[in-house]
């Protein structure tokens, strides 16, 4: 990481992670920045110049296609750089006045289709939700479930 960016553990990262935290983000995505970030430049050996030169940052980029990771993965790698160089640039730091890492297209990623709840899964709901209520909430509780689950 020396390479990219001279500063980055003592100045640069404790700076954008102060900015993830005003920003209401998480320890678990800050550490998800930061992994990210450092093994996006270990694992390509990207240099700061790669940042302005879109020919030497695509070399560099192809690099992950020699690792055994999802293009999901590699969508992240590239997402995690574009958010940490475009704060740089934003707060002016580190003399990066631009970078071509946002022109880069992320890997297409097929959507999850996230399967319907199954029959078994409908009944075990109806089961508790007989259990817990009774009289006409149950009843009007009743009739709002299966509105939502049988619609």
């Amino acid at each position: 990481m020396e390479k990219l960016f001279k500063n980055f553990e003592t100045e640069l990262f404790p700076l954008f992670s102060a900015h993830l935290r005003r920003l209401g983000r998480t320890e678990n995505t800050i550490n998800f920045y930061h992994q990210y970030i450092t093994n996006f430049v270990k694992f390509t050996g990207l240099e700061k110049s790669d940042l302005q030169n879109r020919r030497n940052f695509e070399e560099k980029y192809e690099k992950l296609w020699d690792r055994n990771i999802t293009n999901n993965t590699r969508k992240k790698y590239l997402q995690a750089m574009q958010r940490f160089t475009n704060f740089v640039i934003d707060q002016e730091l580190d003399n990066l006045e631009n970078t071509i890492v946002n022109k880069i297209k992320a890997p297409q990623i097929k959507p999850k289709i996230t399967p319907a709840m199954e029959i078994s899964d409908i009944e075990k709901i109806f089961e508790i939700a007989e259990k817990i209520w009774h009289g006409k909430i149950r009843d009007r509780n009743m009739m709002i479930l299966k509105l939502f689950l049988y619609a």
